[in-house]
């Protein structure tokens, strides 16, 4: 288990257990094994994205699923956020696919400027923009999201932020987003959802899994109950998460006006 909660590891061995399924004998460091069965494997692994998809898609007022997101923009197309060394192309953080709400913020990163709200554009008419004008850049006003992808090289899972024009200077762009589906891949990535709702993922991971067995309903039950505690719990819930992308190398000003900017959120 890591400080953010189950890992995708965890989570396949505590659907595995509940399915009273082989397990690889436990490592010399004590550490449980997984199934060794390659396909049984495969199918439990699915069977818990399909189970957070259907979470997901059964509340579409999750208060945990939304993140307020910061990132800086190098106008030089370095740093920790930049795709491809790309000016204007960021990456949000979490190989998440999200989508944006309510206002979203530019600010000058050295605090010379005042701060600036974004028109929000689909993707691809933010891609045909820096197309159409390679060379422009200034103050962006226009931000896009979109898919992830890298030409050339292995899809990346996440979504990018694309900005018009292309920043003349560095800047910091702010704003919250709700995380709309998730494919947990590696044995340490975690569920969006946070700790507190892990067992509600392995329940229906579970359901998932059971779903064409004879006892589906039972475990289709117990995961909807667990559900409705889980949401229950959301809704209380005042604010969203905070998950922050900052480059180190830029010093942003402690009085830029964007951190006093109170982000409306609009579902």
């Amino acid at each position: 288990m890591s400080a953010t909660g189950l890992t995708f590891r965890d989570l396949i061995l505590r659907v595995a257990e509940d399915c009273g399924l082989a397990l690889e004998p436990t490592t010399t460091a004590g550490v449980p094994g997984i199934p060794s069965d390659a396909g049984e494997l495969d199918r439990i692994k699915r069977a818990i994205n399909d189970g957070i998809r259907e979470m997901v898609l059964r509340n579409t007022r999750w208060k945990c699923l939304r993140r307020s997101v910061t990132f800086v923009a190098k106008k030089n197309g370095t740093g920790a956020a930049t795709v491809g060394g790309a000016a204007g192309r960021n990456k949000l953080p979490q190989p998440w696919s999200m989508l944006p709400l309510g206002r979203w913020m530019v600010a000058d990163a050295a605090g010379q400027q005042a701060t600036c709200e974004l028109s929000i554009r689909d993707h691809h008419s933010v891609v045909a923009m820096q197309a159409a004008h390679p060379t422009s850049t200034g103050m962006p006003a226009v931000i896009g999201f979109g898919p992830l992808d890298t030409a050339g090289e292995p899809r990346v899972r996440g979504t990018e932020a694309r900005l018009f024009p292309r920043p003349v200077v560095d800047v910091v762009v702010t704003g919250t987003v709700r995380v709309q589906a998730v494919e947990l891949v590696d044995m340490a990535d975690v569920s969006p959802f946070g700790p507190e709702h892990d067992l509600t993922v392995v329940k229906w991971g579970t359901a998932c899994l059971k779903r064409r067995g004879p006892d589906a309903n039972r475990w289709m039950t117990s995961a909807m109950e667990a559900l409705a505690q889980s949401i229950a719990s959301d809704n209380e819930l005042e604010a969203p998460d905070v998950s922050v992308m900052i480059d180190g190398n830029v010093q942003v000003s402690g009085s830029a006006p964007y951190y006093g900017e109170k982000v409306e959120l609009r579902i």
